[in-house]
């Protein structure tokens, strides 16, 4: 919506989102307090894959130790990362940069980067098709 309206709407939006530090993994962690009863029922060993961050922060809280939480985010920030569970980040520079900022090393795998699935259907086909047009 940000993008669409464009100027400084979008610059502020975009800036806002650069400027996760430890206070806002805070919040997070508090938000994510207040929404343990989504997951109380299950078993704590159940796995647990997020794909955004609140939802890690909340198995986290409530005790889940099977936990993956992958940082689709490529701009390293303290509130994409959750502390007790596996913070899977796609590339080198952001496993770099979330181990300067003291994330365990026991706690962060690099995994690649993520294309969807309907991208690489067909590369074998597609690029000499691009290449050509």
């Amino acid at each position: 919506m940000a993008s669409e309206m464009g100027g400084a709407i979008e610059k502020f939006w975009g800036s806002a989102l650069m400027q996760g530090d430890a206070d806002a993994l805070r919040c997070a962690k508090n938000t994510a307090a207040h929404l343990q009863p989504l997951l109380l029922g299950f078993p704590k060993d159940t796995p647990i894959i997020a794909t955004h961050q609140l939802c890690a922060l909340i198995a986290a809280v409530c005790g889940f130790t099977n936990v993956v939480n992958l940082v689709i985010d490529n701009w390293p920030q303290w509130f994409l990362v959750v502390p007790r569970t596996l913070n899977i980040v796609q590339g080198p520079i952001n496993y770099q940069c979330f181990m300067s900022m003291g994330v365990k090393h026991t706690e962060i795998k690099r995994a690649g980067h993520w294309c969807p699935q309907g991208l690489v259907d067909n590369i074998a086909t597609d690029c000499p098709a691009r290449i050509e047009r």
